[in-house]
């Protein structure tokens, strides 16, 4: 049985790699589908083109300004001077999101009052404009506890604020919550399953296509045998496939294995 096996691999690999399409099929395809959808499917949203149109130019405005260009969402790209010009830059596609701050926005930051600031977003795309909203409500959220915070210490009665419950929240395994983290791995995953079915089918297809199934039905090999000879040598190409995916998912997207190697 053992000899049997061995011969119908044998014969399995030599089919299988001889045909420089079947090589293309097995080797080439799985990568290039991995890192095309990988890029594809992505729901992170960044250099966000941002116009400002800050009415009240005073150091408060400015800080807000810098707090939502700092961390690399939004990128201030255009600085309109009027309200008509906003209309325009949104239409056109200059910019995905505009920042609009009143006149009197530090003056109701220093008189305690609410500070309202306006934030229009191109909503052609509704998913990017919930995010967009997402990391401008965060921005305000941080530089609302930053001005108190300014305010408590620079406050000449020293008075300590009432205490409230804030609840933070952590994602563990994948801190920022960067889609590459998760697709990419299950991109792997999904790849293997699709390929190693195909393979396997397109393999006992091309016995029928080529005659040859009729040579192995008058062979004294196994049923078992036959479905072992088959599957064996594409088990072991994605173990091979796998490796290749595995190594440029390290190399461009930067996924890294922190748990057991030899186990996954």
């Amino acid at each position: 049985m053992v000899r049997r096996i061995t011969r119908m691999l044998m014969k399995e690999f030599l089919q299988m790699l001889r045909d420089p399409r079947m090589r293309i099929v097995i080797f080439v395809v799985p990568v290039f589908q991995m890192l095309v959808l990988a890029f594809a499917l992505t729901t992170d949203v960044t250099d966000i083109k941002t116009g400002v149109l800050d009415f009240d130019n005073t150091p408060a405005s400015r800080e807000l300004v810098k707090a939502f260009t700092a961390g690399g969402y939004f990128q201030a790209m255009e600085h309109p001077t009027s309200q008509a010009a906003i209309e325009g830059l949104l239409d056109r596609g200059d910019v995905r999101a505009l920042i609009h701050i009143p006149r009197g926005f530090e003056q109701d930051l220093r008189s305690g009052k609410t500070a309202g600031v306006q934030l229009l977003a191109d909503a052609t795309d509704s998913n990017t404009t919930s995010i967009v909203f997402g990391y401008a409500q965060q921005v305000m959220e941080g530089y609302a506890r930053e001005k108190l915070a300014e305010r408590t210490r620079n406050s000449p009665y020293r008075q300590v604020p009432l205490g409230r419950v804030e609840m933070e929240t952590r994602a563990w395994f994948n801190t920022n919550l960067e889609s590459r983290y998760y697709y990419v791995p299950a991109l792997i995953a999904v790849m293997l399953i699709v390929v190693s079915l195909l393979l396997t089918s397109i393999a006992i297809v091309r016995e029928k296509e080529i005659g040859t199934i009729e040579q192995i039905m008058v062979t004294p090999i196994r049923r078992l045998e036959f479905i072992l000879g088959k599957t064996i040598p594409y088990l072991i190409t994605g173990y091979i496939i796998m490796t290749m995916m595995l190594l440029i998912a390290m190399v461009v997207f930067g996924v890294r294995i922190r748990g057991s190697l030899p186990l996954l």
